[in-house]
Order: structure tokens, then C-alpha cells, then sequence
């Protein structure tokens, strides 16, 4: 038994649905696209159906469903001038969020998946949280501890295949948080063209308004005005209208120019930024 066969079987094993996906260019089709004719929907985790696959295709990596195994996994990608790696930890970074408390697996290109158990209740989601994070909900991974023929790996961060296939056929995943539901919620149609409409340069004037309110705050006031823009810049970030760190770096030097110290005003503006990407309202 091959390596991926191995792989395929302990997620088999242990409740977890799994299917074929194509291992080179060479065969019809593209590397990892499936070799079933249905896809992802055609995973199983019946024994003598990867068996049987097995024998079709014998060099066949496996790809594990998102949705069918109650997965929630976000796909960080390095291409180009890209690096949605940093972006992801940046994003990890404002929500106070620690990602060694969830399964996380190095994929061959240097990219990062991380998995999270998928909210039953879970509605419709985006297919791209920011730049170089895709979501993969309705979609489907490669299975961690695949081999690729080159001798790449989705390498494992801690633990082994087993641990983490009962972890997931038994719940037992960190649930996704309140700010990753919020922030990869699908926005309605009525919700995109009012964004759209916005335009470039209406977001450049609400932005140039928040950082007005807090240079205008009086004595007093100055740090609910900050935590206030902060809370409308972070909305902004979740709508993938601005830039987190400019936003962050932009709001922390008005608070010190309102007069706020240095470290008041940082903690003032990842506080509120963190509340608007989470989709939390406040008042001013």
C-alpha cells in the first residue's frame, strides 16, 4: 500500500469521506482535479470503495470534502508579489486568534491550510476572503500527508493522519469563531452593487471623514471618536474596500495627534478594528 492509499484508508477508517483526484498533467484533466465523474460528491469513506478506486487509479492522491466532512478551511496561497500566508497571520494578529489551536497543514507551494469544524448552521460563504485567502467550504483540500510524484508534501504541523481524521469525525476541531463567520459571510446581491456604487473615491473620503473625527475630538472624547473610526475602518477592511494595515497605521497616528499616547492609541484601534471586521456594531 502507497503512501496516499495509506492516507486515504486512516480518513476511510475512521468516518471521514475521501475520493480520487488526479496525480500529474498527463491523464485528462488537471493535477488534482477528481477522478470521479461527480466529484467531490462522489467521497466515501466504505473501504472496499477506495479499494476499489485503488485499483483504477494506483497512483492517486485523495482529496478530502470541506462541507460533506463538516470542514471549514482557509487556503492561504504565495504566487507573485502575493503572500496571502502574512495576510492570514495579520488577520490572526487583530483577532487575538492563536493558530496552533487548530490543524494546520503546509501545502507543497508553501501555502498554509487551516482546518475548522464547520457550524451546522453555517450559511452561504465567500470564495475569497482577501487576497491569497481562498475558503474552502462547498470545495474540496488534498488530504494532509499526501505525497505529491514530485516528492512535494501537504505536511502535517503536529500530530499524525489518525489523530487528526478522529478529531474530525468526532467533532472534537476548534469550531469556527464568531469574526471567521462574519467576516466569510456571502454578501447579498443588494449588499455588492451598494459597494460597488460606493467607488474608489467615496471610500477615500469615508476614510479621510474617520481619520477628520478623530483630529476634531475634544478633550475627553478623543478616545471613543478613535474607537468609533476604528470600528467603521474594520467594516471597511471586511468588505475588502481597504487595506488593514494602512487603515491601522492612518487611525493610530490621528489618536497621537489628537493627543492620545502611542500605546492608548494602538490599543484603541485594534480593539475597535477588530469589532467592525467582526461585524459588531457600536454607536457614537
Amino acid at each position: 500500500m502507497n503512501n496516499n492509499l495509506s492516507v486515504a484508508t486512516a480518513f476511510a477508517q475512521n468516518g471521514v469521506k475521501t475520493f480520487p483526484c488526479r496525480e500529474d498533467n498527463f491523464r485528462e484533466g488537471s493535477v488534482k482535479s477528481p477522478y470521479t465523474r461527480n466529484g467531490f460528491h462522489a467521497a466515501s469513506c466504505s473501504e472496499s470503495q477506495i479499494y476499489q478506486w485503488s485499483t483504477a487509479y494506483p497512483n492517486a492522491i485523495y482529496g478530502l470534502p470541506c462541507a460533506l466532512n463538516n470542514l471549514f478551511v482557509l487556503d492561504a496561497d504565495r504566487h507573485g508579489k502575493t503572500d496571502g500566508v502574512q495576510s492570514l497571520m495579520t488577520l490572526f494578529k487583530y483577532f487575538a486568534f492563536d493558530w496552533r489551536s487548530v490543524p494546520v497543514v503546509k501545502t507543497p507551494r508553501d501555502g498554509l491550510h487551516v482546518l475548522f469544524a464547520r457550524p451546522t448552521n453555517l450559511g452561504r460563504t465567500k470564495g475569497i476572503l482577501s487576497l491569497g485567502i481562498d475558503v474552502r467550504d462547498n470545495a474540496y483540500i488534498i488530504a494532509p500527508c499526501t505525497i505529491l510524484p514530485d516528492g512535494r508534501q501537504y505536511e502535517l504541523i503536529g500530530g499524525t493522519v489518525c489523530q487528526l481524521a478522529s478529531a474530525i469525525a468526532n467533532g472534537k476541531l476548534l469550531t469556527m469563531p464568531a469574526w471567521l463567520i462574519a467576516a466569510s459571510a456571502q454578501t447579498t446581491p443588494s449588499e455588492r452593487a451598494t459597494q460597488a456604487a460606493l467607488g474608489r473615491g467615496a471610500t477615500e473620503r469615508q476614510i479621510q471623514g474617520l481619520i477628520a473625527v478623530v483630529s476634531k475630538a475634544a478633550v475627553g472624547g478623543r478616545n471613543a471618536a478613535l474607537h468609533w473610526a476604528s470600528c467603521r475602518a474594520g467594516e471597511l477592511v471586511s468588505r475588502q474596500a481597504a487595506c488593514a494595515h494602512t487603515l491601522s497605521t492612518m487611525l493610530n497616528q490621528a489618536g497621537i495627534s489628537a493627543g492620545l499616547s502611542d500605546r492608548e492609541a494602538r490599543n484603541t484601534v485594534s480593539s475597535g478594528m477588530r469589532a467592525g471586521m467582526a461585524g459588531v456594531r457600536h454607536g457614537r
